[in-house]
């Protein structure tokens, strides 16, 4: 799925050319080289992003080189780049406080986050475009121990995001809806008139998105959005003393709401792919009124279907409106690496890359929310109503921390395996979590 990351590596969005791949021994002075993860939507944005740095700094050029996601193609790219110590910036997923396990765990950081913590990351912190974000968003997604070592340049609304057919729901009369209970009538009043009112791809897990996005807004109902590492962090050490389980109250809770809304989708999900849900459900008009999904797939929808009138909301798990906010997945950031063998360059893009004119086009290509305070994009018509309200957005609540070797279910239920798209019981699977947690955690 797109937000799974390499060892290294990262997720969704940004990329570059197959022919541009090839590694120089050795670099002018004005050459900057950049590692991205293929993304096409991505790709025609961050050239433009490059063409104009050159023409402002004439004699400087960008070199750009990229490997898909699958079969941790990234991530071999970045640990054979890094070991060249030719790359001035690399494109990482944003490591969120997860990465670093508090003391009393006594593990390890690993991956990217292991280099982090041995300073193999530029300290970010006071350099004048940092300042352009929004602090407690970027400490959230590449922070440690104070210090700022990434630029989260995108976020996506996708836990909990829903894209809809805003032609569709107007035909049958049927309101966005705003709460759980007006959630649960839109999908009904939809399928009595012979829809099928959610399409999904969980042949890559995107049933996820439903689970945690109920999961988070539960978990922040009554907090401030800049809580959510706050949370994660006391829930982790409460899973990690045993005073929580997975076979707790809350997660039932979160289970029959997850059920609930599953019932609405397509009888095939297990069957469809991520690469192919978006423009399978733009064409088709007259049926799947909603689709679940992350804005980072806006592109493809549009590219599929240009005429499609688009909308996207975050999935309402409450009838308390407080509550039911826009949850955001931290994504791609920026890295310099302290091998860079051009970081006075490197920091000159971060800059360039960080005017607003420059932002926005970055967030408008890659349907990403705007981690600077103040920009927003208003002239992407779907859009419209992400822009009214992503003022109270809140990041996504990390998982508990879970010991390396631990088995899956450890980290949480595992939806392949859970009704409806498996065959477990929710019940059961929630208590098969509980015990490989507590297994792995006295191991």
């Amino acid at each position: 799925m797109g937000l799974a990351a390499a060892a290294v590596g990262g997720s969704s969005v940004a990329a570059c050319t197959v022919g541009e791949q090839a590694a120089p021994t050795r670099r002018a002075k004005h050459n900057l080289v950049i590692v991205q993860w293929t993304n096409v939507p991505a790709v025609e944005v961050t050239r433009k992003i490059n063409a104009a740095f050159e023409k402002e700094n004439p004699g400087v050029t960008v070199t750009m080189r990229h490997a898909p996601n699958p079969n941790n193609a990234y991530g071999a790219l970045v640990n054979s780049q890094l070991a060249a110590k030719s790359v001035d910036i690399v494109a990482q997923f944003a490591l969120t406080p997860s990465a670093f396990p508090p003391k009393y765990t006594e593990q390890k950081p690993g991956g990217f986050a292991a280099l982090v913590a041995a300073g193999k990351a530029v300290d970010l912190t006071d350099t004048g475009f940092m300042k352009r974000y929004e602090k407690s968003q970027q400490q959230y997604a590449f922070g440690y121990e104070g210090r700022q070592y990434g630029l989260m340049a995108a976020q996506y609304p996708a836990y909990g995001g829903l894209f809809y057919k805003k032609a569709l729901l107007e035909k049958h009369s049927v309101p966005l809806p705003s709460t759980w209970d007006e959630l649960i009538q839109a999908f009904d009043t939809l399928k009595s008139k012979g829809l099928t009112p959610l399409f999904l791809a969980a042949k890559d897990g995107y049933q996820m998105f439903v689970w945690h996005g109920i999961l988070t807004q539960t978990l922040m109902a009554g907090k401030r959005s800049e809580r959510a590492a706050e949370v994660g962090a006391a829930r982790a050490k409460a899973f990690w003393q045993g005073a929580a389980t997975w076979n707790d109250p809350l997660y039932h809770e979160v289970a029959a709401k997850y059920l609930k809304v599953m019932q609405y989708a397509q009888r095939n999900a297990s069957g469809v792919s991520a690469l192919t849900a978006p423009g399978v459900w733009a064409v088709k008009e007259d049926d799947f009124p909603f689709l679940i999904d992350g804005t980072f797939d806006a592109a493809t929808i549009v590219k599929a279907n240009p005429k499609l009138d688009l909308g996207f909301f975050t999935m309402p798990s409450s009838n308390a409106a407080a509550v039911n906010r826009v949850v955001l997945n931290p994504d791609l950031s920026w890295v310099v690496p302290t091998s860079a063998p051009n970081k006075e360059l490197a920091m000159k893009w971060l800059e360039f890359f960080s005017r607003e004119d420059n932002y926005k086009q970055w967030l408008a290509a890659t349907g990403s929310n705007s981690t600077q305070p103040g920009v927003t994009t208003t002239e992407v018509p779907w859009m419209d109503w992400l822009n009214e309200h992503q003022e109270d957005a809140c990041l996504n609540v990390p998982g508990p921390w879970v010991p390396t070797g631990a088995a899956p279910e450890a980290s949480g239920p595992v939806l392949a395996d859970m009704v409806p798209v498996g065959r477990t019981s929710a019940n059961d699977e929630l208590r098969r979590s509980a015990d490989a947690y507590a297994k792995a955690r006295k191991a």
